[in-house]
């Protein structure tokens, strides 16, 4: 992206291209040392388990404001004494002066204290950055789903903003805007066929029965898999967790099902066509209602309480997953379109583009949430009954026979 904008002389009199790469290549290595253990799911989680803490930092530091917990830990560690200290002797050794740390934690975040160099952090951290680009080719080509993104397209009109209010802004030529939608309807594609896709869904949800077990039985995991503080979870990789997990007994069985593929199963599913037309629109109410962890955790326990004894699997074997619309529409109204001598410009429509609409029909149409539990077919088909009975009597939803074919059940 850098080459191309050097390419069109778009750096002129803004940035030596070398320095603009050197910081950007910096940027791109450090963006995510934030990250947990299992990326996005472990981010996620992190969300959840330290709500407080991040709504704190959110409130401190205004460029935290609507940031990732991931991009915020990025921020502080590379803006850490020690961190920041050999960084800027970095900076200072290829050119880029003595105050590189603080430079580089800034595009993590997405923003330049040079008004003029914006564009270096819109392809760091923006609405269509060189990360998003990336995720959205590999995730396509080890999923086996075909992409039709011409990326190499994209990158040749990318511009640098010429406009007084907002002079070095990362924009697009009018002409990419076909390339752009390109981008936006791969991703949105790729929630049914992957991100939602049921067994992703699962196997979230197996994770998700691992952490509970280990906050519950302190005592009984061992030392090196305490996740109490947000740092426990920074120094556990994948591997760890999954090594230290299969020797404590009380975890055994559940690291057994990510390591050997035999995630929970679906009970029901919840969609369009698993639920009566005349309670359809009652479906979202039940979205909206149990979106907070808590609302969820009362949801399962209602279950797994209504259970006849020979069924009643540990809570931590059932779950209520339904999945976050997928977000389209701020990336949209952030993204800039130039034309002309670069002085023009106009932000993309959501309506014009009718971008609200294709996610209204995801909401209606593709959404899928499910019913988890373990794999046992008398635990399934008493876990598909009671969730049907619950979600009759407390959100007026009446599941139909396609609930349960849908995931592939037995229903009395």
């Amino acid at each position: 992206m850098a080459d191309a904008l050097v390419v069109r002389n778009e750096l002129a009199g803004r940035s030596d291209p070398i320095l603009t790469r050197r910081r950007l290549r910096l940027a791109a290595l450090l963006h995510d040392i934030g990250h947990v253990m299992w990326s996005h799911l472990g981010e996620s989680l992190l969300s959840e388990l330290f709500a407080r803490e991040l709504a704190e930092a959110r409130a401190a530091h205004e460029a935290f404001a609507d940031k990732k917990i991931g991009d915020i830990l990025s921020y502080l560690m590379i803006t850490s004494p020690t961190f920041v200290e050999g960084l800027n002797q970095v900076g200072e050794s290829v050119g880029l002066g003595a105050t590189a740390g603080p430079e580089i934690a800034g595009l993590v975040l997405g923003y330049s204290a040079d008004p003029n160099l914006q564009f270096e952090a819109d392809i760091v951290s923006g609405p269509f950055d060189a990360d998003k680009l990336d995720y959205l080719l590999r995730d396509c080509h080890f999923s086996g789903i075909r992409s039709t993104i011409d990326i190499d397209r994209l990158y040749l009109s990318a511009r640098v903003l010429r406009e007084k209010d907002m002079p070095g802004l990362l924009a697009w030529d009018i002409s990419s805007i076909p390339n752009l939608e390109q981008v936006l309807f791969a991703k949105l594609m790729l929630f049914p066929a992957l991100y939602h896709h049921q067994k992703v869904r699962a196997f979230e949800c197996t994770f998700r029965s691992a952490i509970e077990l280990i906050r519950q039985n302190r005592d009984r995991v061992g030392d090196q898999l305490q996740l109490e503080r947000i740092r426990d979870w920074l120094r556990v990789s994948e591997q760890d967790f999954l090594v230290w997990g299969s020797t404590a007994e009380v975890l055994r069985d559940g690291i057994g099902r990510l390591i050997w593929r035999q995630p929970l199963r679906r009970a029901v599913v919840l969609s369009r066509d698993a639920v009566s037309d005349h309670t359809r629109f009652r479906a979202y109410s039940l979205k909206m209602a149990e979106e907070t962890p808590e609302g969820m955790r009362r949801l399962r326990q209602e279950i797994h309480d209504r259970l006849p004894d020979p069924s009643r699997c540990p809570i931590e074997d059932v779950w209520v997953d339904l999945p976050r619309m997928p977000d389209l529409v701020r990336d949209i109204e952030q993204t800039v379109i130039t034309w002309g001598d670069g002085s023009q410009h106009a932000t993309l429509s959501s309506d014009q583009f009718q971008w609200t609409n294709w996610t209204a029909n995801y909401a209606e149409v593709k959404w899928r949430g499910h019913v988890f539990c373990r794999d046992e077919p008398s635990i399934r088909k008493d876990v598909g009954r009671v969730a049907a009975e619950i979600l009759r009597e407390r959100f007026g939803v009446e599941l139909t026979a396609g609930a349960w074919t849908a995931a592939k059940n037995e229903r009395d």
